[in-house]
């Protein structure tokens, strides 16, 4: 609890205006946790005769009661819980209550309560609050992790895209350059089976040409080779007649 907030309080009771409970006439700070029950009043201005209070008499006050609370938390030692009550002059209870917590010198909201008292409930609440830590801790921990594999995931399927993409291109290259040495196979083939047909007519008319030029003219003109194909159409040209051939 800061010093702001003792203050406002502090004027909401002593600006309060009630037929019933009349004015605030004292302020009591109670140890609360306590098994002795420490229990000490704060002076209040005028007393019973108080109708309102100036800021600089709530700023007085407020500043006495944070030195006696302190006073008081130095001498208990570590956190205390305190309760600041108002009562009224028509009224027999307490009509409002600040409760806050100490820690040495200085005022921690009653909200905040990041340390307990040394008993059960303060045990119990430390022991929540190390829990909630260590599951923070571990549920960081897995993002952490879960995110760290996603990220490697991507970049692996990254990669395999990568490499099937060049896959696939080296198997276009394949069939391209199969297909080109396939076609380039057939034509030399084709220029091979050419070639020896172009020989053998060669080699046939080398040994015809004679013989049908000698037989034409009547008489050995050019000279023959031997050959037995050669010999069978000379023998077939010679039974011709003049007429025939």
């Amino acid at each position: 609890m800061n010093k702001e907030k003792l203050t406002d309080w502090l004027g909401r009771q002593f600006y309060k205006t009630d037929d019933q409970l009349g004015v605030c006439c004292k302020l009591v700070c109670k140890h609360v946790g306590s098994s002795k029950g420490d229990v000490f009043q704060i002076m209040v201005p005028n007393n019973e005769k108080v109708v309102k209070v100036d800021d600089d008499e709530l700023a007085i006050m407020a500043n006495q009661i944070e030195g006696q609370v302190l006073e008081d938390a130095e001498g208990l030692g570590g956190v205390c819980k305190y309760q600041l009550l108002a009562y009224f002059s028509k009224a027999s209870r307490p009509v409002s209550r600040l409760t806050f917590r100490v820690t040495g010198s200085e005022f921690d909201e009653d909200e905040d309560g990041f340390s307990e008292g040394p008993n059960q409930k303060g045990h119990m609440g430390q022991m929540m609050r190390h829990n909630e830590a260590l599951t923070r801790i571990a549920v960081m921990g897995s993002n952490q992790a879960l995110g760290l594999q996603n990220r490697t995931i991507a970049r692996q399927q990254e990669l395999i895209e990568n490499m099937m993409d060049k896959h696939l291109q080296n198997i276009e290259l394949t069939e391209t350059l199969l297909s080109n040495q396939h076609v380039r196979d057939l034509e030399t083939k084709a220029a091979a089976a050419k070639e020896e047909r172009y020989e053998q007519l060669y080699q046939k008319g080398k040994v015809l040409i004679p013989v049908i030029a000698n037989r034409i003219a009547g008489r050995k003109v050019l000279p023959e080779e031997s050959d037995p194909m050669v010999e069978t159409l000379k023998a077939f040209a010679e039974s011709l007649s003049p007429g025939q051939a």
